[in-house]
């Protein structure tokens, strides 16, 4: 499985190419070569490329599963939204390997405007975001770019599921694994050992995480839940409501609590409270090894 620092690594060995160079026509060439074509176009040699840079680091590694391919940025948002490593906040401190994407046409946050350029996140210091861009200012060229962190003109960034980016085996929260039964606790908080379960038994990726979710203040949410601003949702909770029959959103909200606290037999409020019975519920059929929807 490739690895943050691998994506990067390729991604450095392209600095200096520009645009109408040899170097520039292998990354356009290796991209059309990649099938299926994103919305069946063949990106040309005068056409913006940044975009198309991503996706040519990606098709190098062999790692396009992690982000799919695109040379449009807003349609390239639209599918970090349905792998479920869309972070729809600019303000965030983001990690080496993630991808940014900005919108020029704002530059105050929060930015939610169309997405018109992409790169990598290389490193951060100091409140100061390197990054690696294909197409970068003109003439277009593969270069580096320092702005600061929660600069307006940033849209959001994706976090690709990397090699050794699940989530900590040390439990220090509820919502653990007993070490002597190799069982769930039933305590009735959900944290990222229930949500392992679940990514396991619905077939999802499986890092222990639920990702851009609203923060509805549920307080028997604990560890592994990424609360934003501006939440597209989490391939669990999706498959989850397909399973309860509402709509399928990926984001969890009193309406898809309600379903679940029906569909389970306790109280039906909208809300997960500490000690939730929802929860234990869903424990009990973790740990029997079946799904609780």
């Amino acid at each position: 499985m490739t690895s943050a620092n691998q994506v990067l690594t390729e991604a450095r060995k392209y600095l200096g190419i520009r645009v109408g160079s040899a170097g520039h026509h292998n990354i356009v060439d290796v991209y059309n070569a990649h099938k299926p074509l994103a919305q069946n176009y063949r990106v040309r040699y005068t056409d913006n490329w940044c975009d198309t840079f991503v996706s040519f680091v990606m098709i190098k590694l062999g790692a396009t599963a992690l982000t799919d391919t695109e040379c449009g940025v807003q349609r390239h948002v639209a599918l970090f939204s349905n792998h479920g490593i869309w972070i729809e906040d600019g303000t965030i401190t983001p990690k080496p390997g993630d991808i940014i994407v900005y919108n020029w046409d704002d530059t105050t946050q929060p930015n939610d405007g169309f997405a018109d350029h992409i790169g990598f996140v290389e490193k951060v210091n100091g409140g100061i975001i390197t990054t690696i861009e294909g197409n970068k200012g003109v003439p277009g060229t593969v270069a580096r770019r320092q702005i600061s962190v929660g600069n307006g003109v940033i849209r959001g960034y994706a976090r690709p599921r990397y090699a050794g980016a699940s989530a900590s085996a040390t439990v220090e929260n509820a919502g653990g694994i007993s070490a002597s039964a190799a069982k769930l606790t039933v305590d009735g908080y959900w944290g990222p050992q229930l949500t392992i379960a679940l990514q396991r038994l619905y077939g999802t990726t499986v890092d222990g995480i639920v990702s851009s979710q609203y923060n509805w203040h549920n307080a028997g949410l604990t560890g592994g839940w990424e609360f934003v601003g501006k939440p597209v949702g989490s391939l669990l909770i999706a498959a989850i409501q397909r399973s309860l029959g509402v709509k399928a959103d990926g984001k969890l909200g009193p309406a898809t609590i309600k379903a679940m606290q029906r569909k389970a037999g306790t109280p039906v409020d909208g809300k997960i409270n500490a000690q939730s019975l929802l929860v234990m519920y869903m424990q009990k059929c973790a740990n029997a090894g079946k799904r609780p929807f």
